[in-house]
């Protein structure tokens, strides 16, 4: 397969950064429309753009990336969060710390996203984290042609599909894993010399025109066909048919990549929060557990009869916590790259 460089395309950055903007506002205004249409593609994106960037290495190359730049801060950022967490369900939940405690190892272990018998939910977010370890391991020896992307992402469907419907929730996030293959397989096919010759052939106008189409048919989408969400599928909004779902995955991200490729300068704040999403998916969750228990996005609710002004305001709170991410990157960048999974063993 002809695949191209990807280092030098800033369109990449910009897609990231909106994409984790988005990921944070969707957290905050939760269960309405708007956080259906946000959550149709905003996943698949990064899943896609993994795609994008995946480069396959040797055995030990791949293996310590995986190792520091995924396995090390997953761990980081599960046992992080625990003590938030075990001290919420014990005090304010009445469970049990010992049995709760052990529920969360299990969980950290199999990176669940929701909790069992046997199991309990650590740090919701890292169940990205554990599906990207997942799928590198399972691309690591895969030729990457045309055909077996094809195949591997028919088979991840009809795996979906089948455990979807009898409602058998997997360890691993390997449910949410079936369910991203083939976003994930679509970005490495969209690696290639003529999808970025295409998109640089494209003027302004038409980037904005057919980005904007774009985004119009996804809300009909989003409007008739409900969610089905990556990170729980097995919880679908709507009728939530599979076909569309993927075609909303994919076209929000095809919309959101023209809008990205419009912008043409680069700044420290876009090449340090792209670098660094990971982080950010914990850490505004991080955030998250404070903001949600002091009580303010509630009070913002409450306080303004206009959902206008209440859309406004969460949208100012994501940019402001995304702001504070970046002032803790750059602090971490200095002091502690390992959380940052920027981890690089001594040769």
């Amino acid at each position: 397969m002809n695949t191209c460089k990807t280092s030098n395309f800033l369109f990449i950055d910009i897609a990231k950064v909106v994409g984790i903007y988005l990921i944070i506002f969707g957290y905050i205004i939760s269960a309405s429309f708007l956080f259906n249409y946000i959550y149709s593609f905003h996943l698949a994106l990064f899943f896609i753009l993994a795609g994008f960037l995946y480069k396959q290495k040797a055995v030990k190359e791949n293996l310590i990336k995986i190792f520091g730049g995924l396995l090390i801060p997953y761990l980081i950022y599960q046992f992080s969060y625990l003590p938030l967490r075990l001290a919420n369900l014990v005090l304010f939940h009445d469970n049990s710390l010992i049995p709760t405690f052990l529920k969360m190892l299990m969980g950290i272990f199999i990176g669940n996203t929701r909790d069992t018998v046997f199991s309990t939910d650590v740090c919701e977010p890292c169940w990205f984290i554990m599906s990207i370890i997942i799928i590198r391991l399972l691309f690591a020896n895969l030729h990457l042609c045309k055909n077996n992307m094809v195949v591997i992402s028919l088979f991840a469907i009809i795996f979906f599909e089948i455990f979807r419907i009898n409602h058998i929730i997997l360890p691993f996030t390997l449910l949410s894993v079936c369910m991203a293959i083939p976003y994930f397989a679509l970005g490495i096919l969209f690696n290639n010399i003529r999808f970025i010759i295409f998109l640089q052939t494209l003027d302004i106008n038409n980037k904005i025109f057919l980005s904007l189409c774009g985004f119009i048919f996804l809300a009909f989408i989003i409007k008739f066909n409900g969610l089905l969400n990556i990170a729980v599928p097995w919880e679908p909004r709507g009728m939530a048919n599979l076909f569309l779902s993927y075609t909303s995955g994919i076209l929000g991200t095809l919309s959101l990549v023209l809008i990205s490729s419009i912008i043409t300068k680069n700044n420290k704040f876009i090449n340090t929060i792209s670098k660094n999403t990971l982080f950010i998916i914990f850490f505004h969750w991080f955030l998250m557990f404070f903001l949600s228990w002091s009580g303010l996005i509630k009070y913002i609710k409450a306080e303004f009869d206009s959902h206008t002004h209440v859309v406004l305001l969460y949208a100012i709170l994501s940019l402001a916590i995304l702001v504070v991410n970046y002032f803790v990157i750059l602090i971490l960048q200095k002091y502690c790259p390992l959380i940052l999974g920027k981890y690089r063993p001594k040769r």
